[in-house]
């Protein structure tokens, strides 16, 4: 299984995650994508308590695959570009299309990836928190 996260590509990248590094990375600036292999089932590689399990159509799934391959910045033969090894054993960044910011987070970002699988994710999202209440609140009528 294969799990993706979006954030601000000089702070991933850096060993220096001071104070100046975080406040550099509100202002609009290139992104990446960090892809980990999974080897252990997603509760227990996070916890089960950070771990909502959504179903969607295979339809939803190809939108998600296809916004998954739209954020992933590419070189003139069409296939990404590897940035770094990622901090994980199996784990690989990418440059990202598109810029992070304050008002454009990882958080936004998997917004954006749940309502390109269909899944109705409403608002402006900013914060985690944000996006694990309406995730729980899906996965809960899901479960109706």
């Amino acid at each position: 299984m294969l799990c993706f996260g979006f954030g601000e590509r000089q702070y991933l990248l850096s060993a220096d995650r001071g104070l100046l590094t975080k406040l550099s990375a509100l202002l609009p600036s290139q992104s990446a994508l960090l892809m980990t292999a999974l080897r252990a089932p997603p509760a227990a590689a996070f916890g089960a308590e950070n771990v909502v399990v959504l179903h969607v159509t295979p339809p939803a799934e190809a939108a998600l695959q296809r916004f998954l391959w739209r954020s992933l910045d590419r070189d003139a033969a069409g296939a990404p570009v590897r940035l770094a090894d990622g901090p994980y054993p199996g784990s690989v960044f990418w440059t990202a299309s598109g810029t992070y910011d304050a008002f454009n987070t990882c958080n936004t970002w998997t917004a954006d990836g749940l309502r390109a699988a269909g899944l109705p994710v409403g608002g402006p999202i900013l914060f985690a928190g944000q996006v694990m209440s309406q995730v729980r609140q899906i996965a809960a009528r899901q479960a109706r």
